[in-house]
């Protein structure tokens, strides 16, 4: 291993101070994987994941996954998935990918809580938030973190329930997936005190709101099988993977980066009197495409909330 690292790295006169890794022949196989692995977040990212219903739908167990974390750090109980807001924010998605539009309000008038009253949720609370064009998970997590409204949905104490649902469609001229993400507390559970009047909030893309009859909010309801509430998923390591095709591109780029980044220097300072040229191109080569492909990996899959 010593002697391996010694001729890969480090320049000596055994390998005429042209460390192996910074030959061409090196750089041909650094360059390889790094091309191999952007082309593999591309065509996941921008052909695979925005057409293929299967892979999409990775998206969901770890954005409830996610949700609930991010719950817990901030000592709130956990939302369970409900069977009926799954429903609401699938028909929801659907609507925006057919209709290729971004909002809480459908351009035929339709407000959040219509999907919510279609699938037969009564509620004394609801909420919803939405995403378009991100490639990973985390990345819709965190926006919704980083803004006010949605993270008040997020981490509001007055909903016990999730749903959360993908679409694929056309969203201003490209393909896009479209996320919705649906809370609720059913009226079966207890009530408390809310004003008598309608509050809904539809600001910087979270919309709330508390169910208007004050009486309704103490009515007893047994609800329908198809509503009783699960287990909040558990995203699996493989598809917490999947959903993070950019994540995986950045962790090659960075070790590429790292490997030509110690054999440049160690080949620049070893042996300073003795340099060659073409070695200190390959690594200054390998270190400019890692930065540039990780730089270009970040800046095209910035998405909408």
């Amino acid at each position: 291993m010593l002697t391996w690292f010694k001729q890969h790295f480090i320049p000596h006169e055994h390998n005429d101070h042209r460390p192996h890794l910074l030959r061409t022949e090196g750089a041909q196989v650094m360059l390889f994987l790094l091309l191999a692995s952007q082309a593999f977040f591309l065509l996941y990212s921008f052909v695979i994941l925005p057409t293929s219903k299967q892979v999409a739908a990775v998206l969901v167990p770890v954005l409830i996954s996610e949700t609930n974390e991010e719950r817990a750090h901030a000592s709130l109980s956990i939302l369970h998935e409900n069977e009926l807001l799954m429903r609401s924010a699938q028909l929801k998605a659907n609507d925006m990918a057919a209709k290729g539009y971004f909002a809480h309000d459908s351009p035929d008038g339709k407000d959040p809580w219509y999907w919510f009253n279609q699938v037969g949720y009564d509620y004394r609370f609801a909420g919803e938030n939405l995403a378009v064009n991100f490639v990973e998970s985390r990345d819709i997590t965190d926006a919704w973190m980083h803004s006010p409204t949605h993270r008040e949905n997020l981490l509001s104490n007055k909903y016990t329930e999730i749903g959360v649902a993908t679409a694929i469609g056309k969203y201003k001229g490209k393909n896009a997936i479209f996320v919705v993400q649906h809370f609720g507390t059913p009226l079966a559970v207890a009530p408390i005190a809310v004003t008598g009047n309608d509050v809904t909030a539809a600001l910087g893309g979270a919309a709330t709101r508390v169910a208007s009859n004050v009486a309704k909010q103490f009515e007893t309801k047994v609800l329908g099988a198809e509503s009783v509430r699960q287990d909040a998923s558990q995203a699996t390591f493989f598809e917490r993977l999947l959903s993070q095709p950019r994540s995986i591109a950045l962790v090659i780029e960075f070790a590429i980066a790292l490997i030509a980044g110690v054999a440049l220097l160690l080949a620049f300072f070893i042996k300073i009197r003795i340099q060659h040229p073409i070695i200190i191109a390959n690594g200054l080569m390998i270190l400019g495409m890692t930065i540039g492909l990780a730089l270009m990996n970040v800046i095209v899959t910035r998405g909408s909330i």
